[in-house]
């Protein structure tokens, strides 16, 4: 289709998948439009020049993916160009297009930003080195590599109340060089728990190469937690080093279990022997098949559950209820718009809420925590996250950066 133009009707949001594989030339997003969600012109193979509104305000993740794009025209100053929110997911084209500008202006000189990295990795010594303080520690590390467009996953380290460690997920081994450097930073020599919500490559790839090297460091990983779910090579390999080391792994940790860490419980609300009858080779099916894990404090409680789908969280609704309610909860499957419906959010009532993304998430869910008056931050506009949770239920969040626009991205 040769010189061939869409313009798009006018709304405050183009909505997933919108527009997904045509084949325009052209493409001109009038203004009105704030939010362009994720996947919107996801394979538009034929699409080179973009026209963008000034009232635009964020790209969501794999919005332009696979788009040719070479040039785009947007309707305002250079300066308003860098606020714009741009997920850095699969819109690699939108980075590195020739910009034209409507309105002159000078490119915006980004203020220096306070880092607050050095104050957050002296705590997690401290904590090591003293056996805890009595809290539940949540220290949850930014993992994309600058320059790269792919999802680099979850990973957070826990320290218990009296110091014992828990790393959840291990992001993908692309990114073990930075899962390294926040280990040794944070001073954790060795791990006493290891444990996997699912298989899926962005959660559990990276996981040899940390044993390695906590070894390295001449520590040791004493036990491996996981639903036995049944998908890829990584946890049996996991599994067989970490045997020959005298580690203890535990492939059925599901609903219905509950451990004692610290005096603090945790318990596993899922997945149940039903659910995981389901072949974990498809991907819905492999993260609606996560750990659901519920770590209470004294009267402070901690969720986090992987990579659940909307459908997954009905389920899981309608068989826990109440048990899902938590002060903190990482939000399921990085924050994205597949998930955290409204449903969950009404069971977790979280009062603090955080997301392991390359970006700060789906802009439909920050909008919907805001409303309802809950604290969010996110890896990919944050940086590095600290949350302490009290016996009380009090919740001290602690952030590398301030901003929450995105710091990873590169025009």
């Amino acid at each position: 289709m040769e010189n061939s133009i869409l313009t798009v009707p006018a709304a405050r949001t183009i909505p997933v998948q919108a527009y997904t594989k045509t084949e325009y030339t052209e493409i001109v997003v009038p203004e009105g439009v704030e939010i362009i969600e994720p996947k919107a012109f996801q394979y538009c193979s034929s699409l080179r020049r973009l026209h963008l509104p000034r009232s635009l305000r964020y790209i969501e993740l794999k919005a332009f993916e696979g788009c040719p794009l070479e040039e785009i025209f947007f309707a305002g100053t250079p300066s308003e160009w860098e606020q714009v929110e741009i997920s850095p997911v699969k819109n690699n084209t939108v980075l590195t297009a020739r910009k034209r500008f409507a309105l002159p202006g000078e490119a915006a000189v980004r203020a220096s930003r306070t880092d607050r990295s050095p104050q957050i990795y002296a705590q997690a010594r401290a904590l090591l080195e003293s056996g805890g303080d009595g809290r539940l520690h949540v220290f949850v590390p930014e993992l994309m590599i600058p320059g790269s467009y792919f999802k680099y996953g979850d990973l957070m380290l826990l320290i218990f109340p009296h110091g014992s460690t828990m790393v959840i997920d291990a992001g993908r081994d692309d990114c073990h060089l930075r899962t390294e450097s926040f280990l040794d930073a944070a001073g954790v020599s060795n791990l006493d728990y290891l444990v996997f919500s699912h298989t899926c490559p962005d959660h559990v790839a990276g996981g040899p190469l940390l044993i390695k090297h906590i070894w390295k460091r001449g520590g040791e990983v004493r036990h491996l937690w996981w639903t036995g779910q049944k998908h890829g090579d990584e946890i049996p390999m996991m599994v067989e080093m970490l045997r020959e080391r005298g580690a203890e792994t535990d492939g059925a940790v599901r609903a219905g279990r509950s451990f004692e860490i610290d005096g603090t419980k945790a318990d596993i609300l899922g997945p149940n022997e039903e659910e995981l009858k389901g072949d974990a080779n498809i991907g819905k099916i492999r993260n609606g098949q996560s750990m659901l894990l519920r770590i209470t404090v004294g009267k402070g409680i901690f969720l986090t559950c992987g990579d659940l789908f909307e459908q997954h969280e009905k389920r899981a609704v309608e068989r826990c209820g109440s048990e899902l309610r938590a002060d903190l909860m990482k939000t399921n499957h990085h924050g994205g718009y597949t998930s955290n419906e409204n449903a969950w959010l009404d069971a977790v009532q979280p009062r603090a809420a955080f997301s392991c993304s390359n970006d700060n998430g789906c802009i439909r869910l920050i909008e919907e925590l805001r409303r309802r008056g809950v604290d969010y931050a996110s890896t990919g506009c944050q940086g590095l996250l600290h949350f302490a949770l009290s016996a009380e239920g009090e919740i001290e969040k602690t952030t590398q950066y301030d901003e929450m626009i995105n710091i990873m991205r590169v025009n």
